[in-house]
């Protein structure tokens, strides 16, 4: 009994797994594995000073479920450990979107765990994973072609998962049952050839395990090694990032394209995938088409852009690549007018941006000069101020010139990126332009001897 129970307290200890007032829920399916798991942390609850409680999901695929749901209910009542469940069709939802029986029941599971998360308030989701199913994850990977990424296998940790059995094998497991006398439920779906990991764990593992009876430890170690060199390559990405970012907010990362350039085209397809999961996507990964569509639009001219999996935008603009998220909602915010404060801030959601304005007495103020950021405006010339996005056809007369200029012209002119032209705050006093918010100021608008009371406008960014 010890020594099991003392792999398990290691592997919480060495990864950081629990602490002290934690509330783990265990996703317990009543298998070998996940009874293993909920009956060691029972053991543990005073030791750790945690609260436990267990959730499972009654998957509807074999006829037995029932049976193994009773099992589960009886276990947690006996044992005194709170217990949820729910009875979910799994192979009809498996049918109606069209994927395999495996992964419908993967996501379901995690997201009913997810949910008794949230409604009752665990701080953590303990699942039954062993060193079994991690070689297991790591051979199938190889067979679909994984990268280097794949060889990491199941992770100890991920956001607020964790695996304390991941050290330990299935045999090590259901020997330290039998020994503490414990039962648990046999599920019969675990010996249907129909499951390509079924077929991987009862058909192939066994017949490599007759060459090499270390197989599997042998998996372990290169999802270790593997594991090492994803950190140095982790850090090099980071590196990069820091260097390229140009702007970032929460939808949109913008890098510099001439030191992207520098570096190695797999660092840069790597930082460019960060930059994807950092402005909120839901992608997990891209393939090598869609990886090398991008490598060809980074050497794409000025202007070049494409959209993946319906919710990310790439764009290539004087020397920048912007990466965003698309929100619909927020584009059709875009057409919305809204009132500037004076004095005070006013927030722009659809950019990011506010707008932080004061007044100032000219008397002493008369050297002041608008900057690209800093706009100085005569208060009294501007009525009743607003804040819109840019039209087809708005003009404006710059500062120091008598005629009038498309303001589509000038952010061209100023060699402003595509993707930024529509998302420039634009400050207007009844139907004419005062100030094209980081770039000018209009004429008209402008600080002369006869203003007595100043407008001072300061475009800040997130």
């Amino acid at each position: 009994m010890g020594d099991v129970i003392k792999v398990v307290e290691k592997t919480i200890e060495d990864h950081d797994l629990i602490k002290p007032g934690d509330k783990i829920l265990v996703a317990f399916s009543g298998g070998p594995d996940s009874t293993a798991l909920l009956s060691i942390l029972n053991i543990l609850q005073n030791k750790l000073r945690i609260e436990i409680g267990a959730a499972h999901i009654d998957h509807q695929i074999r006829k037995k479920s029932l049976r193994d749901l009773d099992f589960c209910k009886i276990f947690c009542k006996r044992s005194n450990i709170k217990f949820h469940y729910k009875s979910i069709n799994i192979p009809r939802i498996a049918a109606l979107e069209k994927r395999s029986l495996e992964e419908t029941g993967r996501n379901v599971r995690y997201r009913f765990l997810d949910n008794i998360v949230k409604k009752y308030g665990y701080s953590k989701t303990a699942t039954g994973h062993t060193s079994d199913d991690n070689a297991e994850t790591i051979f199938f990977n190889i067979v679909r072609g994984t990268g280097l990424a794949g060889l990491r296998g199941i992770p100890i940790r991920r956001d607020n998962i964790i695996r304390p059995l991941i050290r330990l094998s299935k045999q090590e497991i259901i020997n330290w049952l039998i020994e503490n006398k414990i039962r648990y439920a046999n599920d019969s779906s675990n010996l249907s050839s129909k499951f390509s990991r079924n077929r991987i764990r009862n058909q192939i593992f066994p017949l490599i395990e007759r060459i090499n009876p270390g197989f599997k430890g042998n998996l372990i170690r290169l999802s270790s090694n593997a594991d090492e060199e994803l950190e140095i390559i982790e850090q090099l990405i980071e590196n990069v990032l820091k260097n390229a970012v140009v702007r970032r907010s929460k939808c949109k990362i913008v890098l510099d394209l001439r030191i992207l350039e520098q570096y190695h085209k797999s660092l840069i397809k790597k930082a460019v995938f960060v930059a994807f999961q950092g402005v909120g996507t839901k992608i997990q990964r891209l393939s090598s088409n869609e990886f090398a569509q991008i490598m060809e639009l980074i050497k794409a001219k000025s202007g070049a852009k494409m959209i993946f999996a319906d919710d990310i935008m790439i764009q290539n603009s004087q020397g920048l690549l912007a990466i965003s998220l698309l929100n619909k909602p927020v584009i059709r915010l875009m057409s919305r007018i809204q009132k500037l404060n004076i004095p005070g801030k006013t927030v722009i959601p659809e950019c990011d941006k506010w707008i932080e304005s004061t007044i100032l007495h000219a008397d002493f103020e008369r050297d002041l000069k608008s900057t690209s950021d800093m706009a100085f405006l005569d208060h009294d010339k501007i009525k009743n101020p607003k804040i819109r996005f840019k039209k087809n056809g708005d003009k404006i007369k710059p500062l120091g010139m008598k005629g009038h200029k498309l303001v589509s012209d000038i952010l061209i002119e100023r060699k402003i990126p595509q993707f930024e032209r529509n998302q420039i705050p634009i400050i207007v006093s009844g139907n004419k332009i005062a100030w094209i918010g980081g770039v000018m100021i209009a004429d008209e608008f402008k600080v002369t001897k006869s203003t007595e009371k100043i407008l001072n406008l300061k475009l800040c960014e997130h």
